[in-house]
C-alpha cells in the first residue's frame, strides 16, 4: 500500500510503500486471536507513536491519509477507526485544563468569601507561579533522569 510519493528536481518520482516504513505481515490467526469489529471479521491496523512525537498531529495526518485511501476502496469494503488515541489524548488535555480553571475559580471564590478581595488577589497571583514552578520542576527532574 503506497503511503507517500515525492519527485526530485529531475522529475524522477519515488513511491514509499507501507513495508518501507513498517513491519507488514500477512498471517492467519486462530479463532481465539482473530480480529472482530461489531462481530464481523476484520483486518486490524495499529499505528504506534514514536517517543517524543506529537501524537495529535500524527493522528491528524493518519486520519487525512485514511480518508484518501477510503475513497479508493472497492464496494463492500470500509475503513473504520475503532480507537482514536490522539482524539482521546486531546479530550483528556482539554478536560484537564477545564478542571484546572474550574478549581482555580472555586479557590478564588472561597478565599474571596472567607478572607476578602485582597487575599483573593494575592492567591490569584500565587497560583500561576505555583503551577509554573511545578511544571518547571517536573521538567527539570525528568530531563535529569533521562539517559
Amino acid at each position: 500500500m503506497p503511503v507517500g510519493a515525492s519527485a526530485d528536481e529531475h522529475g524522477a518520482t519515488q513511491t514509499v510503500v507501507l513495508s518501507d516504513v513498517a513491519e507488514v505481515r500477512d498471517d492467519t490467526l486462530n479463532v481465539r486471536r482473530r480480529f472482530l469489529y461489531e462481530q464481523q471479521p476484520a483486518v486490524g491496523l495499529e499505528v504506534r507513536f514514536r517517543s517524543g512525537t506529537d501524537a495529535i498531529a500524527v493522528g491528524r495526518a493518519v486520519r487525512a491519509r485514511a480518508d484518501e485511501v477510503r475513497a479508493t476502496l472497492p464496494a463492500g469494503v470500509s475503513a473504520i477507526v475503532c480507537h482514536d488515541q490522539p482524539q482521546w489524548i486531546s479530550e483528556s488535555v482539554r478536560n484537564f485544563v477545564e478542571s484546572l480553571l474550574e478549581g482555580m475559580a472555586l479557590v478564588m471564590l472561597v478565599i474571596t468569601l472567607g478572607m476578602g478581595a485582597r487575599a483573593a488577589l494575592v492567591v490569584a497571583g500565587v497560583i500561576p507561579l505555583a503551577v509554573g514552578g511545578a511544571v518547571l520542576g517536573s521538567t527539570c527532574w525528568a530531563s535529569a533522569w533521562r539517559p
